[in-house]
């Protein structure tokens, strides 16, 4: 027997689309959205218990193609938490409005909706919450405070997908949310992503900036906007092969059960660590939410119970590493000096200051950061490889 990390499903989706790419356009290009692409979108968004669904090169782009299509520029300012991987940063950064950043709640791993609240005012366009680790965020005190103030708001579901909240995927939640395929992820066919959209409107504004004229010509029904398409658009779109492999692998994600094993594995050690002496801090899971179970962070504060943790991982078959986000968003190099690194023109300031920028703005994310004992129990790593006869 052999483990796989792709699942049979997404081998045999590929073989077959592969042959037909070699007289199909639809197959090896994805100008038109039809073909594999078509095919996994729909699949998506029905998993998604949404309409609309984009399939698109990372996470990274879907934010960004997520910021462009609410119409998000200079000016204007985005909320989105210090703790959470650059990535969800940068996209911001390229729209040319201000990064403000919203401190996370002390007992969870997710952005605060009280600072969230403070920071809103009349330049506020954009709300960025992040689903770290699978772990949802306060969706329904987030979505009042985004509808009170008239913002966007956008989900960086990178590594949520498989997570419930309330017997509901999260990608039912918000304007937009992101997720991601990559190396790294629990469904993963090595890069990709996705984007979906709460309704027409904000489903063809996205393809309009991300996809070729082809297929924004066929897709947009807003007739106005259509006869607007001049040909200046981002090139977001995922290759045709890729969708072939996501689309199998979704199938046989499905079909193997893998996204219940998960979440129950993760439930187990998360009350066996819960209920040891151990001292540690473990992230509050917001009630009625269903973590997909990608993986466990942690805190560890002592050396001896790093080695109970070790000890308990080799009793319940999990991996353990040590490390984590060690530096804040708003004390990056990149915030401090307001412009990338690789710009060297110092009389040029790229990215707007805000009074977020500085030390002591987001103490909660500030002090975790600070902690060396951070830590990630991953529960996946054993269970996401399909045996195969050799």
């Amino acid at each position: 027997m052999v483990e796989n990390i792709l699942h049979s499903e997404a081998i045999k989706k590929l073989r077959r689309d592969l042959r037909r790419a070699i007289t199909d356009w639809d197959y090896l290009s994805g100008i038109s959205g039809e073909g594999p692409i078509a095919e996994f979108e729909a699949e998506f968004a029905k998993i998604m218990e949404s309409e609309y669904a984009i399939a698109l090169t990372n996470a990274t782009s879907a934010l960004y193609v997520a910021l462009m299509a609410s119409g998000i520029g200079k000016g204007d300012e985005v909320i989105l938490p210090s703790y959470t991987w650059p990535q969800t940063l940068t996209p911001v950064i390229l729209t040319g409005a201000t990064p403000v950043f919203a401190d996370i709640q002390r007992d969870t791993v997710t952005v605060s909706p009280e600072s969230v609240k403070k920071l809103i005012n009349r330049k506020t366009r954009a709300i960025i919450a992040v689903h770290l680790y699978g772990i949802p965020s306060d969706v329904f005190t987030l979505h009042k405070i985004a509808k009170d103030h008239g913002c966007i708001l956008i989900y960086d579901s990178a590594q949520g997908l498989g997570s419930y909240l309330n017997d509901k995927p999260l990608g039912t939640y918000g304007d937009f949310v992101a997720y991601s395929f990559g190396r790294s992820k629990l469904f993963s066919v090595g890069e990709g992503g996705a984007l979906i959209c709460r309704n027409r409107d904000l489903y063809e504004k996205a393809v309009a900036f991300s996809q070729h004229p082809l297929r924004i010509h066929k897709d947009i029904d807003n007739t106005e906007m259509r006869e607007k398409v001049d040909g200046i658009s981002m090139n977001f779109r995922l290759h045709p092969l890729v969708a072939s492999l996501a689309l199998g692998q979704l199938k046989g994600f499905i079909k193997s059960g893998i996204f219940k094993q998960l979440k129950e594995r993760f439930k187990e050690i998360y009350e066996t660590i819960k209920s040891t002496d151990i001292r540690h801090i473990l992230p509050k899971i917001p009630e009625g939410a269903s973590p997909n179970g990608m993986c466990l962070p942690l805190i560890i504060k002592r050396k001896d119970d790093l080695l109970k943790i070790k000890s308990l991982s080799e009793k319940y078959g999990f991996d353990i590493y040590l490390g984590g986000l060690q530096r804040p968003l708003h004390l990056t190099e990149t915030i401090k000096r307001h412009r990338f690194i690789f710009h060297s023109d110092l009389r040029k300031s790229f990215i707007p200051s805000h009074k977020t920028h500085n030390h002591g703005s987001c103490p909660n994310t500030e002090s975790r950061c600070k902690f060396q004992k951070q830590a990630f129990i991953k529960i996946t790593d054993d269970v996401l490889r399909f045996k195969e006869s050799a």
